[in-house]
């Protein structure tokens, strides 16, 4: 099977990204209690204000998407700041520019379908003072694309994610309530994190779960819940972890709360990747009862062979003393 065409995730601290005059970063306490889409990816956001300036990305792919905080002050129908975006210079949307209410993680250039080759995105803001802020691009790359120390985005419908019973759609992204529920990514990396959304629908109070890396170290986490009136909170860090050895490894995550806490909902995994192979598989760990049973018959089958050996070394011996004793007989008879 094929490797299917995941998203690269780049960073705003990315050097690839070349920045005009005026950027800075910010401190991202400053943006992570913004709106309810979540705190900003990798705790890094750039920023610039009070003046003009643009910003460089070059990348091979079909599609691209630049996210970061919408936080824009309108007066008298004007806004600030404003932006634009291009590919190859043909300016591509900047979807609901106007959005009244700050949030992280928003689109603020997005671009589904673009001719496969080598492309340069070019982002040109204008401040009267009020921050422009960036976060990430994300894009699809070609399949010639070398995707060593790259971030891959594995989304909730990815073949390498497999959903064993208990899990239900949510959205676009899986939940469950189910106790002992699991979910599995089969992937090749030194790192991966889970992403995901917390539902004000479902119960706020606070739960657990555990993942382990190839079948080893279990370790729970914690679901943090909502608050009472809480809306939905978007792109939460579910579960994160580094410093694996680069190569092919299995992760499982198993909800341990149940139906009146907070629930486990799957959105992407984000997998720090080293280099990619040509296949992926994945799966929920099955039952051992196959495998005990198979150890079982393999066992209860020797045991069987030698006693039947055993039985038949003492039959023949039993044999091999009657016979003797018949000649033993026989010869005190012929004296007498």
């Amino acid at each position: 099977m094929s490797v299917p065409l995941r998203r690269i995730v780049v960073d705003d601290s990315d050097p690839a990204i070349q920045y005009g005059s005026g950027w800075s970063l910010v401190d991202p306490q400053k943006l992570d209690t913004i709106g309810n889409y979540g705190p900003v990816y990798n705790g890094t956001s750039h920023t610039i204000v009070g003046t003009s300036s643009t910003l460089s990305f070059p990348f091979n792919g079909t599609s691209i998407t630049v996210t970061g905080t919408l936080a824009i002050t309108t007066t008298n129908n004007v806004s600030d700041p404003t932006w634009d975006c291009f590919v190859d210079d043909m300016k591509i949307p900047n979807p609901n520019p106007t959005f009244q209410f700050p949030e992280n993680n928003w689109d603020l250039c997005d671009q589904s379908q673009i001719a496969p080759g080598s492309h340069m995105l070019t982002l040109q803001v204008q401040s009267k003072g009020t921050p422009f802020y960036i976060d990430k691009i994300m894009y699809t790359p070609l399949p010639t694309v070398k995707e060593e120390t790259a971030v891959l985005e594995y989304s909730n419908v990815d073949p390498a994610v497999s959903f064993g019973p208990g899990w239900s759609p949510w959205g676009v992204q899986n939940v469950t309530q189910v106790t002992g529920a699991q979910v599995a990514l089969n992937f090749h990396g030194s790192a991966v994190s889970l992403f995901g959304y917390v539902p004000t629908e479902l119960p706020h109070n606070a739960s657990f779960a555990s993942y382990t890396i190839d079948g080893v170290n279990p370790t729970t986490f914690t679901l943090n819940g909502l608050a009472a009136q809480s809306a939905t909170v978007y792109n939460v860090l579910i579960l994160s972890t580094n410093n694996l050895s680069p190569t092919t490894h299995n992760l499982v995550v198993t909800y341990e709360g149940n139906s009146a806490l907070t629930p486990l909902v799957v959105g992407a995994f984000y997998v720090t990747n080293i280099s990619t192979p040509s296949t992926t598989t994945s799966g929920v760990p099955q039952s051992s009862s196959s495998s005990d049973a198979s150890t079982v018959a393999t066992t209860t089958t020797k045991h069987n062979s030698a006693g039947a050996i055993a039985g038949g070394i003492i039959g023949c011996l039993a044999v091999l003393a009657f016979i003797v004793g018949l000649v033993f007989w026989c010869r005190r008879r012929r004296r007498r």
